[in-house]
């Protein structure tokens, strides 16, 4: 997890990010994301919606 959030640091580093478009917590799922889960569209094109209602809870524990 720690090489992923470093290797992530580089590329803002090197795309000239200002400090507060950093990512600072990163949640990652082993849920793939097809068109029947109903993330995605048929294009997968994300539904954003969708994709907050279904991980609300962690997204409220990495804003607390």
């Amino acid at each position: 997890m720690l090489s992923v959030i470093s290797g992530m640091d580089g590329c803002c580093v090197s795309g000239k990010l200002e400090k507060f478009e950093l990512p600072q917590k990163v949640k990652l799922v082993t849920e793939v994301w097809t068109p029947d889960t109903g993330l995605v569209t048929e294009a997968f094109k994300l539904r954003r919606r969708n994709i907050e209602n279904l991980y609300q809870k962690d997204i409220m524990r990495m804003y607390a």
